[in-house]
């Protein structure tokens, strides 16, 4: 997203897409992203355990 607007950086200093904000933490990067989500909300995971096969 080359076009961000202003205010943008002041919510994610890196400035970087995408970034993800919950209880007042942001996360940036898709991986990391998804971890976060999977750690901290019910429901199917969005990355699936290999190690147990």
């Amino acid at each position: 997203m080359a076009d961000k607007p202003a205010w943008y950086k002041r919510v994610y200093p890196k400035n970087q897409v995408p970034s993800l904000e919950d209880n007042k933490k942001i996360i940036g990067g898709s991986l990391d992203q998804i971890k976060y989500i999977d750690s901290n909300f019910d429901g199917h995971k969005l990355i699936t355990d290999v190690s147990s096969s």
